[in-house]
């Protein structure tokens, strides 16, 4: 195996998986099922390439780490640990229900269709399936795009950074080169599973109203399969000014910039939904997988206890909604894009 044998992956893997193992695509239906998401974003990614796209490749790995990583080394490597599907699998099966029965989709043409059809071995659900797709996707489609950014420019012995910055600005510049993957990482999300939702429609001539609540759904399924990213991204209650101290932009903000990003291509490729109805649609499904994502016996989960059923309660648990109001929160942004406008001279875009 050319993973096993890559000196620079195998000290990657010790890194960010700790004790691990390869595994092949196939030793449970779960894995099997992920190799055909993981699969669909590599060869997206492989069309962003200009030269040698068999680089870009991906491996599983057996560990107790829920992540996904982009490594270089006698290959453009993505790994995917198989506690992460575990994790991502829970999540999907219990948004599921929500989706189906609180949101409301049980009760439409494609709902309807939805349940009658078969569930892909391992979930429950054909809904369960799909939510698991958009994660997937979007953490497959994430490490596609540090890849196709060229970030090994930045991170390989010899790249160019700030030779002087303080351990603070490094985690800076490491934020800033998480804003393009997890855009990317929105991308394919939506591309794999729009596809996947589209074998649900069965051809039959719809009135423009039919069109409208098909679109409805289909807003729907691709913002609940994207955030339910959220339950290992885990937005929580931290300041701006903390914020500055991790190697990934706080949960809230890119749950936030997911989201705007999102409904940006939902107003774009679903006109028939009005613009309230468009609002609510991010709104709920943001809300519902943000409370997934914090944990029963987090004590964020007591706000999910005492809030009033009125007020969206997960924002509020998973810090989203102190985010939003954080007069701090425009400022860091606006910082960590420009970082990520000066280190681009210094990348290896493919």
């Amino acid at each position: 195996m050319a993973a096993s044998n890559d000196a620079q992956l195998r000290a990657n893997m010790l890194e960010h998986f700790g004790a691990y193992a390869f595994i092949e695509h196939d030793v449970c239906p779960l894995t099997s099922f992920t190799a055909e998401i993981v699969g669909a974003a590599v060869s997206l990614g492989r069309d962003g390439y200009k030269e040698r796209s068999e680089r870009l490749c991906a491996i599983f790995c057996s560990s107790t780490e829920p992540n996904a990583i982009a490594a270089w080394g006698s290959r453009d490597w993505i790994v995917i640990s198989n506690a992460l599907m575990f994790r991502l699998h829970k999540s999907a099966e219990a948004l599921a229900p929500q989706v189906m029965h609180t949101v409301g989709v049980k009760d439409t043409r494609l709902g309807t269709v939805m349940q009658k059809a078969k569930s892909a071995p391992g979930f429950s659900t054909a809904m369960a399936s799909c939510l698991y797709i958009g994660a997937v996707g979007f953490f497959a489609g994430h490490e596609v795009g540090h890849h196709l950014e060229g970030h090994d420019g930045y991170y390989l012995p010899g790249s160019v950074r700030l030779r002087d910055a303080s351990d603070q600005d490094l985690k800076l510049e490491q934020q800033a080169l998480e804003i393009g993957p997890d855009e990317r990482g929105a991308i394919i999300s939506r591309q794999i599973l729009t596809s996947f939702l589209l074998k649900f429609y069965n051809g039959e001539t719809l009135s423009q109203e039919d069109q409208a609540e098909y679109q409805a759904v289909i807003a729907t399924v691709l913002s609940v399969g994207l955030f339910s990213a959220l339950a290992v991204i885990r937005p929580r209650s931290i300041g701006m000014k903390e914020a500055s101290e991790k190697r990934h932009p706080p949960g809230a903000l890119r749950a936030w910039m997911l989201s705007m990003y999102l409904s940006g291509k939902i107003k774009e490729c679903c006109s028939l939904i009005s613009s309230p109805v468009q609002q609510q649609i991010q709104m709920v499904s943001l809300d519902i997988a943000a409370a997934e994502s914090v944990g029963k016996g987090a004590k964020e989960a007591a706000i999910l206890n005492r809030a009033k059923t009125s007020e969206p309660l997960g924002l509020r648990a998973a810090g989203i909604r102190r985010a939003l109001f954080d007069p701090d929160l425009p400022h860091h942004l606006r910082t960590l894009l420009e970082i990520r406008s000066r280190l681009r001279p210094t990348l290896r875009p493919r």
